[in-house]
C-alpha cells in the first residue's frame, strides 16, 4: 500500500474549522484530543492526508453535522480516555504502568465515541485503523476491547478479538487479559479463565476467534476488534461477525491493520472504502 503525503501547512478554510472547537464547553476546548485535532488542521502537528481530513471532518461536523441529526456528546468521548486510566501496560519498560495514551490515541477514541446520532446512540459502527507495527495498536484495541465489556452500558456483552488465525487473535485478547488482572479495579469486576473474560452478573464475555475457531457462527458480538486485515483473504471473518451484531443497538466493528502490499486485495477495498 502506497505512503500517503505527510501535511504541514493549513488547507482551505482550516481557520474556520480550527474556531470550530468553541462549540463544545469550555472545558473540553482544553482537551489534549481538540489541542492535537487543532494542531494537525493548523499544520503545527505532521499528520497525513487522511488524518487531517478526519480532523477536519470532525471539526466541520460540529458547526453542521445538526443538519443531518448528529451531535458530539463530550461526556461520552471523556468516559473512554477515562476508562483507559484503569488500565495498565503489560510489556516492556512500562509494563504495570498506567495507560496514559497518546495525543493522537485520544482524538481518534474521542471521535470514534463521541459522536452521536439524533437517537443518542453512537455515529459510527466500524472503524479502520492502518498504522506501522509498534504505535500501540493491540494496545488500544484492547482498551476498547474491555470498555466494551465493562463500561458501555450493554447487558450480555460479546466483545471477540478475531484474525485468520485465534493465535493471531490473541494479540489483542492476551493484553486485555494482562490488563484485567493487573488493573486493581478491573480485576474487582471480571473473572479470568485461559480463553475466556467475563463478568458473571452480566453474562458478559470478551473471547478470541479466528477463522480456525469452531464458534465464529452463532456470535452475537457488541464489540467486534479485528486484527491484521491484510492478512485476511477475504471478507469471511468481518461478514460473520458484522451480520452477528444486528440486534445491538450501537455495536462497532474495529479492524487494526500494518499495510500490505495486495492492492487487489480485500482489504485495500476496504481502506478505499474508509478514505
Amino acid at each position: 500500500m502506497a505512503t500517503e503525503t505527510i501535511s504541514t501547512s493549513m488547507s482551505d478554510g482550516a481557520s474556520d474549522l480550527i474556531t470550530a472547537v468553541e462549540a463544545l464547553p469550555g472545558w473540553a476546548q482544553e482537551s489534549p484530543a481538540e489541542t492535537y485535532i487543532t494542531n494537525v488542521i493548523s499544520g503545527a502537528q505532521v499528520a497525513c492526508k487522511w488524518t487531517r481530513l478526519a480532523c477536519e471532518r470532525h471539526r466541520r461536523d460540529l458547526l453542521h453535522g445538526h443538519e443531518r441529526g448528529l451531535w458530539f456528546d463530550v461526556e461520552a468521548g471523556q468516559h473512554i480516555l477515562d476508562f483507559a486510566r484503569f488500565c495498565r501496560h503489560v510489556k516492556g519498560r512500562w509494563a504495570g504502568e498506567v495507560v496514559r495514551l497518546e495525543p493522537w490515541q485520544q482524538a481518534l477514541l474521542w471521535i470514534l465515541f463521541g459522536w452521536m446520532r439524533s437517537n443518542g446512540t453512537r455515529r459510527f459502527r466500524s472503524s479502520y485503523w492502518e498504522m506501522a507495527r509498534k504505535n500501540g495498536k493491540s494496545l488500544v484495541a484492547a482498551i476498547i476491547g474491555l470498555y466494551g465489556l465493562v463500561a458501555d452500558g450493554e447487558g450480555g456483552a460479546e466483545i471477540y478479538s478475531a484474525a485468520t488465525k485465534r493465535e493471531q487473535a490473541k494479540q489483542i485478547f492476551t493484553p486485555a487479559w494482562l490488563m484485567a488482572k493487573k488493573s486493581p479495579a478491573l480485576r474487582k469486576r471480571l473473572t479470568c479463565y485461559r480463553d475466556n473474560i467475563h463478568i458473571r452478573d452480566t453474562a458478559s464475555k470478551f473471547e478470541p476467534l479466528g477463522r480456525d475457531s469452531d464458534t465464529m457462527d452463532g456470535t452475537n458480538p457488541h464489540f467486534a476488534l479485528v486484527d491484521e486485515l491484510h492478512a485476511h483473504r477475504d471478507d469471511g471473518i468481518w461478514g460473520v461477525l458484522e451480520t452477528g451484531m444486528r440486534s445491538r443497538e450501537q455495536p462497532l466493528m474495529f479492524g487494526i491493520t500494518t499495510a500490505g502490499f495486495n492492492q487487489a486485495s480485500w482489504c485495500y477495498e476496504m481502506r478505499r472504502y474508509a478514505t
